[in-house]
């Protein structure tokens, strides 16, 4: 063997060696030994709060309030043009707004009728009467708050949510006093301050009761009667006119569809005047 191949056979012998000792190495530790990184400790993270319901904090009224007002602009969009009219969309969304006025005319109209039966049981001194007079004015006006208040001021919370989830109802559900925090802060809109003079009224009204105040009750009692009439009739009216509406889309009569229309959304702009904050834009248009 001559000198340059004994030189390749002593580094085939030293690479063989090298590849032997790895490979013993690697069958002592695998390498997915090898290349596992050093385990550290973990916190496990808190237990994330329950997830938000959206729902809680709907407001069915404004809900309400705003479908009426896309309903104006279907029926002015498809009314212009008796060429082109879609009388069938006047007719629903025409229907949609009495539908509408008509609940709020009876939820009001109940609220207005407690405080007057009140009122009268109170001139005449008939406690007993008065006492079951009170019970139905209070139940009139639970009946529009759980209709049309958002579930969050009621009381739930995403806690109440999460435990009926998993429990159902149960007496220690953790009800929020969002109730009780707004009324211990001042009322910042039109229809909030009307609300919470409502809500005054109630109590002196209950007060009264107590003491058969006969005058206290029926000065509070006349003034709850007079706003809440007020606004049921003004309900009354537009529930009439959009009824009116409609008959005339079913008979596509459209020149007292107009006339009727126009007086319809006066008296909407006549009440969001006076009680509503009704963002630039957002009340009914005007037949054009």
């Amino acid at each position: 063997m001559d000198t340059g191949s004994r030189g390749i056979g002593a580094v085939l012998m030293l690479v063989l060696g090298a590849a032997s000792l790895g490979l013993a190495a690697l069958a002592k530790n695998p390498a997915s030994e090898i290349a596992r990184p050093a385990q550290t400790h973990v916190e496990k993270p808190p237990d994330a709060p329950p997830p938000s319901d959206p729902w809680l904090d709907a407001s069915p009224f404004r809900l309400a309030m705003r479908t009426m007002w896309a309903d104006p602009g279907i029926v002015v969009m498809h009314g212009r043009d008796p060429e082109f009219a879609e009388t069938e969309s006047i007719e629903c969304s025409a229907e949609d707004i009495g539908r509408k006025a008509s609940r709020f005319a009876q939820l009001y109209g109940a609220v207005a009728k407690g405080a007057l039966d009140l009122r009268v049981a109170a001139a005449n001194k008939r406690w007993d009467d008065a006492e079951l007079s009170a019970d139905r004015l209070s139940k009139a006006c639970c009946d529009c708050h759980v209709e049309y208040w958002p579930p969050r001021l009621r009381g739930f919370s995403t806690q109440v949510i999460d435990l009926w989830r998993r429990k159902g109802p149960v007496d220690e559900t953790p009800w929020t006093g969002e109730f009780a925090q707004r009324l211990s802060k001042a009322p910042t809109t039109a229809l909030c301050k009307q609300m919470r003079g409502w809500n005054d009224m109630m109590a002196v009204l209950g007060a009264a009761l107590e003491k058969q105040d006969a005058e206290a009750m029926q000065t509070a009692a006349t003034g709850l009667h007079t706003a809440l009439d007020e606004i049921a009739q003004s309900w009354g009216r537009v529930r009439d006119r959009a009824q009116s509406l409609q008959q005339f889309a079913m008979r596509a009569n459209f020149a007292p569809m107009k006339q009727t229309y126009e007086r319809m959304i006066t008296e909407c702009n006549n009440c969001h005047s006076g009680f509503a904050e009704v963002p630039a834009g957002f009340n009914p248009p005007p037949w054009r």
